[in-house]
Formats: C-alpha cells, sequence, structure tokens
C-alpha cells in the first residue's frame, strides 16, 4: 500500500507539472535572488535547503528539522535595492509548520517630468519608495522515511507611487530520499488562476496610462533537483521549467563537506537562466549565466554562509554583475 501512495504521489506531481502550464507572467518576486547564502553559492539550487529558509524553497524539506529553526538573509544590490528575509519553522506532533517574508525595497526614487520651459530638461516632482513582499505560510509531512511532502500558500504585495498589486497562490512539493540519493520535486504557483491584481489611486491625462484594473500572471516554475552524496563530497544538478514557453534553467554544484571537518563546508555552482526583458516595445528574452562559490560555518546551533556570485551574457565572457551575500541560521 504504501509503494501504491508513492507511485501515485509522484506521478501525479508529473503529470500535473506538464499539464498545467500558465500563461507566462512577468511579475518580479524578491526570492528570484535566492532564499540564502547557502543556496546562492550552490548555484541557486532549490530544492535541498537544511534550515528554515526551506519556507521559500521546496517546503517539503523542512523534514529536516529536529525541533526548531530560523533564518535571517540580507543583500543590497547596485546599492539600492536591499533584499532581506526572515523565516521560522517548528516541529509539531503531526509534521512542521513555517512561516516567511521575503522583502525588496528601494528608497528615494525620483518621480520627473518634463520642464514646460525646456522640453529638454526633466524636473524633480516628488520621491516615492517601491516595496515588494512575499509572504510565506507552509506545512510539511512525512508520509515515510523516505518520502516527505509539503505545501505553502504565498501572498504577494508590491506598492510604487500610486500602484498597489496584490495576489495569492500555492506551492507543492515532494523530497524522495534513497540512501545516498535525494530527489526534490516542486509546483510554484501551480493555481493558474490565481493572478496579480493592480489598483492605480494616480490621476493621469490618458487614461491607458493608469495601471488600474490590470492583472498580471504569476508564472508558473517545475523544478526537478537531485542530490548524490559521497564521502567527501557532495554533487547537485536542477532542472527548472519556467512559464508558458517552458524555458530552461539548468543548475549544477559540487559541495565539498569533509568528515575531518565536519563545521565547514565549501562548494562550487554555475546556473544558465533567461531573462525577460522589453526590447523596444517587445518582449524578449535573454539567456544569462552565473558562477558562484562560497563556504558554510557551523558552529553548534549556529551556521553562517557567505556566498560569492558573478553573472554573465551566456553568449559573452565579460561579467556585468558580481555581489555578496551573507545569512544566518539557527536551529536546534
Amino acid at each position: 500500500m504504501k509503494h501504491f501512495c508513492l507511485s501515485f504521489i509522484i506521478v501525479s506531481l508529473i503529470a500535473f507539472s506538464t499539464y498545467s502550464i500558465a500563461e507566462e507572467g512577468a511579475y518580479f518576486t524578491p526570492d528570484k535572488i535566492g532564499s540564502s547564502a547557502r543556496m546562492v553559492r550552490l548555484g541557486g539550487m532549490t530544492g535541498m535547503s537544511e534550515k528554515a529558509d526551506s519556507v521559500f524553497d521546496n517546503p517539503a524539506s523542512l523534514y529536516r528539522i529536529k525541533n526548531f529553526s530560523s533564518s535571517f538573509f540580507r543583500s543590497t544590490l547596485v546599492d539600492e535595492a536591499v533584499y532581506q528575509n526572515f523565516a521560522v519553522a517548528i516541529r509539531g506532533p503531526i509534521g512542521v509548520i513555517g512561516f516567511g517574508i521575503f522583502s525588496l525595497t528601494v528608497d528615494d526614487i525620483y518621480k520627473t517630468s518634463i520642464d514646460p520651459n525646456d522640453e529638454f530638461t526633466f524636473m524633480i516632482d516628488s520621491m516615492f519608495n517601491y516595496e515588494n513582499y512575499l509572504v510565506k505560510s507552509v506545512y510539511q509531512l512525512s508520509l515515510t522515511n523516505y518520502l516527505h511532502v509539503g505545501i505553502g500558500g504565498s501572498f504577494y504585495y508590491s506598492m510604487f507611487d500610486t500602484v498597489e498589486a496584490t495576489g495569492m497562490n500555492m506551492d507543492v512539493g515532494l523530497i524522495l530520499k534513497l540512501s545516498a540519493i535525494e530527489i526534490s520535486v516542486l509546483i510554484n504557483n501551480m493555481m493558474s488562476s490565481n493572478s496579480i491584481k493592480y489598483t492605480d489611486t494616480g490621476i493621469y491625462d490618458d487614461d491607458s496610462l493608469s495601471s488600474d484594473g490590470q492583472t498580471e500572471s504569476l508564472s508558473l516554475d517545475v523544478l526537478y533537483s537531485v542530490k548524490y552524496m559521497l564521502r567527501h563530497l557532495t554533487m547537485y544538478g536542477q532542472i527548472k521549467q519556467c512559464g508558458e514557453n517552458r524555458d530552461l534553467t539548468q543548475t549544477m554544484a559540487l559541495q565539498l563537506n569533509p568528515k575531518f571537518l565536519p563545521f565547514i563546508k565549501a562548494s562550487v555552482g554555475y546556473s544558465r537562466f533567461p531573462v525577460t526583458n522589453w526590447d523596444e516595445g517587445l518582449l524578449d528574452v535573454t539567456h544569462f549565466s552565473s558562477i558562484s562559490t562560497g563556504v558554510e560555518l557551523n558552529l553548534y546551533i549556529i551556521d553562517l554562509n557567505y556566498a560569492y556570485k558573478q553573472s554573465f551574457l551566456s553568449e559573452s565572457s565579460v561579467f556585468y554583475q558580481q555581489n555578496h551575500y551573507f545569512s544566518l541560521g539557527y536551529s536546534f
């Protein structure tokens, strides 16, 4: 009976992921950069988190929580965009529950207009802030010693100037642990009927400029990940399908975890991923690649992670962005 349930769940998840293809959306969620420095140093590997940051990852990963876990992550990009998250997970009588909040904020953005006396001069009318939040609540249940499932609810909110956006969706994940091999399947935004809804209190000369009443779909993401553990080395691989066009993100990583130094880990990761952008009024997809490396230090109930990441166009060897990431975890 257990083997039947196992087969049924795996087949159902994979069938759903290939059938339920949502319209591709361009709504940006703050968790795109990664939920922790550990995730970044592994090339963006999803589904293999070991702490409370699994709340933003595959909720089935929470099966690793013994009693309590918390995580904190913060990073600043281009000296203005502040990413940060906080998550907690607690084991209950039946399963693990988790909660987390992820934010992206940019302060003091200029709102400008053309000088009526000089069409080549812009005036600063006011300033506003950009805020983007993702709030998650998840539940994890272990069906057997080797099969773990999780489900999560997501609430999206963003605000910039006179525009506000809200939306809700759900994720479902599965982890199958077989001795040295671990397989993860994750479906993000599985409810294709739910979309982001906009309200706009701005006053415009042209109503077509208003975002009021507009909607935007959330991209359906399906992620397949695998981890293979050796004595001193762990290998990771992942394929991610995104949106209507099923654009692929490929990730691979190697982590050194020497048994004679159990408190330290080092890794290197590589990822190739699509980025959607507007080019002269047309929606275009450009492929980027990234290389990351980092270390993890485990100090009894506290773990520290550092990651360094460089990104570049896949067709070029010129690096265009480099960032440092730090995260902190506390578990017992």
